[in-house]
């Protein structure tokens, strides 16, 4: 007879096997697009825009990428930097809060 431990063992092995591949492919980048998990990026937000607005920053230090920032705001407005080597900002409109920011790079 199996041990407790030894069916639980089995049933966590089965079920890791089944969700790796299935999150593997959902995270995949698509074709043609600029892949931001490679480039390992600090981002942050802060408030210190004008009236408080937030901003979002990437910085992307001794990666020799040009990185794009994109803030997004809490009333749901969205702010786009232009390219700018290894760091940039976005910030979102006077006094509006910052919720996340995303980034791109490219050589």
């Amino acid at each position: 007879m199996l041990g407790l431990n030894k069916v639980l063992g089995t049933a966590t092995a089965a079920l890791a096997l089944a969700v790796v591949p299935a999150l593997s492919a959902a995270a995949a980048p698509v074709a043609g697009s600029t892949d931001t998990r490679l480039a390992g990026c600090i981002t942050w937000l802060d408030s210190a825009g004008p009236g408080g607005a937030g901003r979002g920053h990437a910085k992307c230090q001794g990666m020799g990428v040009y990185v794009r920032a994109t803030v997004h705001c809490a009333d749901g407005s969205s702010s786009t930097s232009g390219w700018r080597w290894e760091y940039n900002k976005a910030e979102c409109p006077y006094s509006v809060k910052a919720r996340g920011v995303t980034y791109q790079t490219r050589s």
